[in-house]
């Protein structure tokens, strides 16, 4: 989620990136003025076997003074401005303000590492649905589903 043009100043919430060196790892991480690029605020989670192998439901919880997020219901990471201050020091929480969405496969650079041309053809995001909800007690979607087709 990006909070304007103006990156990092306006922010961006990164609420799923798994990368094709570290199929198993999935991050969760904040870039704002100060922490952006690698030197990101987040937190990451290692399953047992690649994410793409099946659905799953990747969200945050986002308030003016909280972020957290999980996957299948389960948290992996939660951010705060005193959080971020504690492990960044003197940099501002810049996450209390609109942000739009933005679905991206993203393919090669830094973070990724790898060499877009290796990709076998049949690369791909399948995304089953995207919930927005601005309701503290909107009902959650269904933990997990079974591998997609």
């Amino acid at each position: 989620m990006l909070g304007g043009s103006n990156w990092p100043t306006d922010g961006e919430i990164d609420i799923m990136e798994v990368v094709g060196r570290d199929p198993n790892r999935l991050y969760g991480t904040l870039h704002g003025p100060g922490y952006s690029g690698a030197n990101g605020y987040g937190g990451n989670l290692v399953a047992g076997s690649p994410w793409y192998q099946a659905f799953h439901n990747f969200a945050v919880d986002w308030s003016a003074n909280q972020i957290v997020w999980t996957v299948d219901g389960q948290e992996y990471f939660r951010a705060t401005p005193a959080s971020l201050q504690a492990t960044k020091g003197n940099v501002s929480w810049v996450y209390n303000h609109a942000f739009f969405i933005i679905l991206n496969l993203a393919v090669g650079g830094n973070f990724g590492a790898g060499d877009p041309a290796s990709l076998p053809a049949e690369s791909k995001m399948l995304i089953d649905y995207v919930h927005v909800s601005t309701s503290s007690t909107t009902r959650r979607p269904p933990a997990t589903r079974s591998s997609p087709a």
